[in-house]
């Protein structure tokens, strides 16, 4: 990868190839998660309006997020029936 040299010049690829929470995971971008999750980007940001969706980072103006959110929004999303409501949250 040629390093840039004009920091306005750079691009979101070369940007998120650098962003890191713990310094091993690359953070995604929001292409890429839809991906995953087999779902459009349109829903991805309705999610996050609706703060229903995986759990993000907010970087600027850009959205990333980790894998390890991914995988744990997959996992609570689990249901063993049609009829689960899933894992229950108490009313403050």
């Amino acid at each position: 990868m040629r390093p840039m040299t004009n920091a306005k010049r750079g691009n979101d690829e070369t940007m998120a190839e650098h962003t890191t929470t713990d310094h091993t995971r690359p953070l995604l971008k929001e292409g890429e998660v839809a991906r995953i999750l087999s779902v459009e980007v349109a829903t991805l940001r309705r999610w996050r309006w609706s703060s229903r969706g995986p759990h993000f980072v907010k970087l600027g103006g850009a959205v990333r997020y980790d894998l390890a959110d991914i995988e744990a929004f997959i996992e609570a999303s689990r249901r063993a029936s049609t009829s689960d409501p899933g894992p229950h949250t108490e009313a403050a």
